[in-house]
């Protein structure tokens, strides 16, 4: 299980995925789509992961 915290909001993830960089690019830099709930790279803009939970304020 993977954690996130993203402007504030804290995320969890089942995911088996354990992502360092970015696949498409090599970028370590992703933002949290709080709406989606999805970790996409700033710079290529893919989705590195979609399975998460938010369970934070």
């Amino acid at each position: 299980m993977t954690n996130y915290e993203c402007n504030g909001l804290k995320y969890k993830t089942n995911s088996t995925k354990s992502v360092k960089h970015c696949p498409g690019c090599g970028s370590v830099d992703f933002v949290m789509d709080d709406c989606r709930c999805e970790l996409i790279c700033r710079r290529c803009g893919m989705v590195i992961d979609d399975e998460f939970i938010q369970y934070g304020p």
